[in-house]
């Protein structure tokens, strides 16, 4: 049911500084987060198990809704629907925005496009023109921290340490890449894990396995409509 749906892009190019933040001092502050339960992902859900966090926390579901919720969106948005491993079974950046669209939320994808982009970067903006995702289509940023609107959430991409600087969707590779939330919350940029369920500081960042991420400073910013 999520992929008939249009995606809503802006279509800028440029930079922003600090434009997005306009109305992040009108926010609402977050509900005492400690009172939900975040269950962890399965299998290689982590984008379903990240819309369902933002889903609960923007009381879009009930937080005993987000299990099921993200098995739903998941069987939604791989990139192979038959897929059980491999990275085929990984969630599509391009259905989980659409996804997120389907549940009444604005969403755009927006990424930093630097002179001299990390190794990450270099992967997020292969992927998402080998997916269909024009550089037309998505809003290019300076940073993170200076583009995410206080009440705004962004699910974020991220891969492993030690990832190729390439992916190739015409065959099963080895890589992966990993989906988290982060947002603000009491004037602190957090991450919220996919793998642990638990909220930390994103700065200090880590999956608590055995693998460390890098990310790729760019994904799918919501907001609810309503």
């Amino acid at each position: 049911m999520f992929l008939s749906l249009t995606l809503i892009f802006t279509g800028c190019k440029n930079a922003t500084t600090g434009e997005d933040k306009q109305n992040q001092d009108n926010s609402e502050p977050k509900e005492n987060l400690s009172d939900i339960i975040f269950p962890k992902q399965n299998n290689n859900a982590s984008g379903a198990c990240s819309l369902a966090y933002y889903l609960a926390l923007t009381n879009q579901i009930e937080a005993e809704e987000i299990e099921d919720t993200a098995q739903e969106i998941y069987e939604a948005v791989k990139f192979d629907p038959q897929a059980e491993d491999g990275f085929f079974s990984y969630c599509n950046p391009l259905y989980l925005a659409e996804a997120a669209a389907n549940f009444d939320n604005y969403v755009e994808i927006k990424m930093t496009r630097p002179d001299a982009p990390s190794k990450a970067e270099e992967v997020l903006s292969l992927l998402l023109e080998r997916i269909g995702i024009e550089e037309e289509s998505y809003t290019v940023i300076s940073s993170i921290e200076d583009s995410l609107a206080k009440d705004q959430y962004l699910i974020e991409i991220l891969i492993p340490e030690n990832a190729e600087s390439s992916i190739d969707l015409e065959e099963i590779t080895d890589n992966k890449i990993h989906y988290v939330l982060s947002y603000w919350y009491e004037d602190k940029l957090v991450t919220r894990d996919p793998f642990r369920g638990d909220q930390q500081p994103r700065s200090s960042f880590i999956d608590g396995s055995i693998e460390s991420w890098q990310f790729c400073n760019g994904g799918i910013f919501l907001k609810p409509k309503n």
